[in-house]
């Protein structure tokens, strides 16, 4: 069975916005998807390793 986690961050406007800058996407929300989907298939600098997760892209 999958778990699913609702998760708050307050974040300043400017790092949202540094973040569609880099993420090349129009929206808050899809930003901080492709960042967090970057971010948990990204090499684990300790063991080299990729981490492997049951998440997939948001269409």
């Amino acid at each position: 069975m999958k778990r699913y986690v609702k998760a708050t961050a307050l974040l300043p406007d400017y790092i949202l916005e540094e973040l569609k800058k880099k993420t090349g996407e129009d929206t808050n929300k899809e930003a901080l998807a492709k960042a967090i989907y970057h971010y948990v298939n990204c090499v684990n600098p300790e063991g080299m390793k990729k981490i492997k997760t049951g998440i997939r892209a948001v269409d």
